[in-house]
């Protein structure tokens, strides 16, 4: 658990702080506070995580170093996925990485995000 908050720091250092080579990549995506429920939220439902959404060229270099062996995954026709714990990366039909995450705000620890 907090393995994935250290990763994830560590992608997150400027990469004019350290040598720029192919295991570093500028950190691109997304970043969401919301609840259990992200994508169809329950009325009154606390907002207790952060979801965080890798995208671009840093998804691609986490997507390639993860040790597990990509799988089909069934929301859609084309896609790899690969999952380490709470971390989901995916590879698209079309070439496009994202990796996701939650983070629960009050302990650090992770959670899965994906979602079909």
């Amino acid at each position: 658990m907090h393995k994935a908050l250290a990763a994830l720091a560590l992608l997150s250092v400027s990469t004019a702080a350290i040598a720029q080579d192919e295991s570093t990549a500028e950190l691109t995506g997304k970043l969401t506070i919301t609840s259990r429920n992200s994508l169809d939220p329950l009325p009154g439902e606390k907002k207790d995580r952060v979801g965080l959404f890798i995208t671009g060229d840093s998804a691609k270099l986490l997507y390639d170093a993860m040790k597990t062996k990509p799988a089909v995954n069934v929301c859609e026709d084309g896609m790899r996925i690969k999952t380490a714990g709470a971390l989901e990366c995916s590879r698209g039909a079309d070439d496009e990485y994202i990796c996701m995450i939650a983070v629960m705000l009050a302990t650090g620890q992770s959670r899965p995000y994906g979602a079909c």
